[in-house]
């Protein structure tokens, strides 16, 4: 642990607004223990470090404006996590939206076409 925070500090007196730096973390446990103390500790309060998206253990740690840069990066991945969420859902959302509005659904043998909708797409 006292290795990376060694390795985050000397990369963090050169790098300059909006560098990045990638720190193998060889597991996810120590991986969060990292985001944790990166993001809490008083010792950086100009970096950030979260997980790459898609790897298991790697560690992306960014260098921000001191003056609310913690802030705004936790907004935008709020932000990023919130619409990765409603692109997940995709098709069940407009299936829970027909049934809040509860108004009938006209058509053709609609019936078939719902329930193979449902079958095919809710979750």
């Amino acid at each position: 642990k006292q290795w990376y925070q060694r390795r985050v500090r000397g990369w963090s007196g050169e790098a300059r607004l909006q560098e990045t730096t990638i720190i193998d973390a060889f597991s996810r446990g120590m991986m969060e223990v990292l985001i944790s103390d990166v993001m809490m500790s008083p010792e950086f309060p100009d970096i950030v470090a979260c997980q790459l998206p898609g790897e298991n253990s790697t560690l992306e740690v960014m260098k921000v404006n001191p003056d609310g840069g913690k802030e705004e990066f936790n907004r935008q991945e709020g932000e990023k996590k919130a619409r990765e969420l409603f692109d997940a859902i995709g098709f069940t959302h407009i299936v829970r939206l027909l049934r809040k509005m509860r108004i009938p659904i006209i058509g053709h043998n609609v019936l078939m076409d719902l329930l193979y909708l449902y079958h095919k797409f809710y979750k």
